[in-house]
């Protein structure tokens, strides 16, 4: 008879420490996707730290599927 809000939900993640995720970034008629490990784990619509392996830059992107994310911006 409770009831259900988020804060007693428990999501689960989608994007885990240490994945190689798609991340993607629009502008306009633009648009740009990579491959980049995810330095946080992360549920749907949660912003996560994210690093190029080869250039070691971070950026912040937002899940939006299993192993798929949305560019914010730079940290």
């Amino acid at each position: 008879g409770d009831v259900l809000t988020a804060s007693v939900l428990a999501m689960p993640a989608l994007v885990k420490t240490g994945d190689r995720i798609l991340v993607r970034i629009a502008a306009g008629t633009i648009s740009v996707q990579a491959e980049l490990v995810a330095a946080q784990s992360g549920a749907l619509g949660d912003v996560i730290r994210c690093v190029n392996p080869e250039t070691r830059k971070a950026t912040a992107a937002r899940v939006v599927a299993p192993g798929v994310a949305e560019a914010v911006h730079a940290f």
